[in-house]
């Protein structure tokens, strides 16, 4: 009996034993992801056309720019780098490649080149286990989900659980810009045009003469000023020919300035009366800018004044 009663306790210690070891093993095998962080917040910086890129989430495997509002690898792609494992570290600056990463746009059809000014870009982050299924369904477009270990297909579309993958679409917006909506044309003198450019917060301007008593295509004085009608007390920038009649200083009085011109550049033959700020116009604000010809009176600003015009607009 005895011997029946340890080799029960035996048994009974081994089960104990046995069952102790599966515990343990079920507590090491983790659900998906349990413990790691979702990929999230890209943030691009600011007012350059060289950003640089962080994100919260960890280190990644590779980093993508599309041109348009869609990521996927394929012709539309502007930069691709890549590292084995998840060794890309931020901040990333665009265009340089870190060390041990290669870039991988050509071979993907994309072509690396400068950032567009209010153009639209995709930008995106993936770990290495989402690489690996991204590497193999070129040209699907990817989209993120929040669906764990989610790695489905379509035959146009690829999608990935956000653990490993995010994106965001993001406009480059560095200058100011013009509402065209807003723009109003007044005076009589020529149609003024209102150019952006992409390089800086100063319009270019052309104007079409209309006025046949006027034989010129040169003008004599320009300006701009903030407000929807002229205001000397807010002027931002004035230029006005410069001549001597018979000893005395004329200012305006002779067409000097040829077109196009950028607002605040230098005019040979003017005087500048208010510099252009270095920062060019502002955002939010409304603008009237003016023209005016030899045989100007030099005073007003008005819609019906003769040998001038003017135009007046909104920045956003």
């Amino acid at each position: 009996m005895k011997k029946l009663l340890n080799l029960m306790f035996k048994f009974f210690m081994i089960l104990s034993l046995l069952f102790m070891v599966l515990c343990e093993e079920d507590k090491s095998t983790l659900a998906p992801y349990e413990g790691q962080t979702y990929l999230s917040e890209i943030t691009i910086e600011k007012k350059t056309l060289s950003p640089k890129f962080t994100w919260l989430g960890g280190y990644i495997s590779a980093f993508g720019i599309n041109r348009g509002q869609e990521a996927a690898l394929d012709s539309t792609l502007q930069w691709l780098v890549h590292t084995d494992g998840n060794n890309l570290r931020y901040p990333l600056e665009y265009g340089v490649v870190p060390e041990g990463a290669v870039d991988l746009t050509s071979q993907y059809g994309g072509e690396f080149e400068s950032l567009i000014e209010d153009s639209n870009f995709t930008f995106w982050v993936v770990k290495a286990e989402g690489w690996d299924t991204i590497k193999n369904n070129t040209g699907k477009t990817l989209l993120q989900t929040e669906i764990d270990s989610a790695k489905e297909s379509n035959q146009d579309t690829l999608f990935i659980d956000n653990y490993n993958y995010l994106k965001k679409s993001f406009r480059i917006d560095i200058y100011t810009n013009i509402d065209t909506n807003s723009i109003k044309l007044r005076g009589g003198l020529a149609k003024i045009n209102l150019i952006e450019t992409d390089t800086s917060n100063s319009p270019v301007v052309t104007w079409e003469i209309i006025d046949d008593d006027f034989n010129d295509s040169l003008i004599s004085a320009t300006g701009i000023c903030e407000g929807v009608s002229y205001d000397p007390t807010k002027i931002v920038w004035e230029a006005w020919s410069v001549d001597t009649v018979d000893g005395e200083t004329m200012y305006g009085s002779k067409n000097v300035i040829r077109q196009p011109l950028i607002m605040g550049q230098d005019l040979p033959g003017t005087r500048v009366f208010t510099q252009f700020p270095e920062q060019g116009l502002e955002r939010n604000k409304n603008y009237l800018f003016w023209i005016a010809g030899e045989g100007w009176n030099g005073e007003d600003h008005l819609r019906f004044t003769k040998y001038h015009a003017y135009i007046t607009f909104q920045t956003w």
